[in-house]
């Protein structure tokens, strides 16, 4: 969903197995995506992102949080479990590589 924001035209995500994977959506809309229910669990996304403070509140969100922030203008803070992106094989030094900034405090 975050990489969708940045692409042209719309898209739709249909979600059947985990009822809480779109929770990061109002984080998202912070940042300025246009998201919204388009049928049942069908979401639609595109925008220009602005950098903001969002919460991230599991281990995809994070991610999904952080990909959005690279792509946003400004700076994007992140509480919650961003340290949840450790959880994927050296995620730090990969988003270094294409220019993140994490600062843990």
């Amino acid at each position: 969903m975050a990489l969708l924001t940045v692409a042209s035209g719309a898209a739709a995500i249909t979600e059947t197995v985990f009822e809480q994977r779109f929770r990061h959506v109002d984080e998202l809309r912070k940042m300025g995506a246009d998201i919204s229910c388009a049928a049942g669990q069908r979401w639609c996304a595109c925008a220009r992102l602005q950098g903001a403070s969002v919460t991230c509140t599991d281990v995809r969100a994070a991610a999904a949080l952080v990909i959005a922030g690279l792509n946003a203008s400004g700076e994007t803070t992140s509480t919650g479990s961003i340290t949840s992106i450790a959880g994927y094989d050296r995620m730090t030094e990969k988003l270094a590589a294409v220019g993140a900034d994490i600062v843990r405090s």
